[in-house]
């Protein structure tokens, strides 16, 4: 994707982009990118911004005076593809920038479905600007993603992305789920309308990969250097 991407950009004149996530593999590859951050053109695919139950989340929020903490968890989150669809998701929610991840429990490299391609099995805990924390597990027992937040007047919601349903203050409430193809011709009537989109732009996104590649390379390298090579680590791009 970054060669691609390079290529074109180099080559052509393109009125807005919208890049696919994680718009790359390793912190070298960031550096490509961060020549491009001051662009307002390129956007990256982190459609949960779309989806009609987190747009009601975020108006929930916006009215609540709480800050919450953030978790996610399911057999299998696939975080070495979707790791940035969950830093972003969180920060957006509460308009705030992921800074440091704190902690791990990163347990192995485990196969992905793409050969010679490796996912991430277990999960870490990040923490953003307004001190809020994101946990994500992919080491959970059960299947179904989950999302849930607290705060610390015990406010509380929770989504079931499986059922469509949002637990929100005593009440629940359910949302159709939008197929890739809606959430596309959204963006890109947004784009025609208005030059902009809700999406991340390129410079929020590297913020989310940063924080995340820093922290798998330290723990990584720090316990397989015979395996993993600097920050040429490669992970499951879908």
């Amino acid at each position: 994707r970054q060669q691609m991407f390079l290529k074109l950009i180099s080559n052509l004149k393109v009125k807005n982009w919208i890049l696919e996530k994680p718009i790359c593999q390793s912190l070298n590859d960031l550096k490509n990118y961060k020549r491009f951050s001051k662009l307002s053109n390129i956007w990256v695919n982190n459609h949960r911004r779309y989806q009609p139950i987190y747009l009601a989340l975020k108006k929930f929020l916006s009215e609540d005076s709480d800050k919450f903490n953030m978790k996610v968890f399911s057999k299998n989150l696939g975080l070495g593809c979707n790791f940035s669809h969950w830093i972003d998701l969180a920060g957006w929610l509460q308009n705030s920038r992921p800074r440091k991840i704190y902690s791990n429990d990163f347990i192995k490299w485990i196969p992905s479905k793409r050969k010679n391609f490796k996912e991430i099995l277990g999960g870490f805990k990040l923490k953003y600007d307004d001190q809020t924390f994101l946990e994500a597990s992919s080491n959970a027992e059960i299947r179904k993603k989950i999302f849930i937040g607290e705060s610390s007047n015990n406010n509380f919601f929770c989504i079931d992305e499986s059922k469509g349903s949002l637990f929100y203050k005593d009440k629940v409430f359910f949302y159709k789920k939008l197929y890739q193809s809606e959430m596309t011709k959204k963006i890109l009537d947004d784009l025609i309308k208005i030059n902009g989109c809700s999406l991340p732009t390129l410079s929020e996104s590297i913020l989310g990969h940063e924080v995340f590649f820093k922290e798998i390379i330290y723990k990584f390298m720090k316990e397989d250097k015979k395996n993993l090579i600097s920050n040429n680590l490669k992970l499951q791009i879908t």
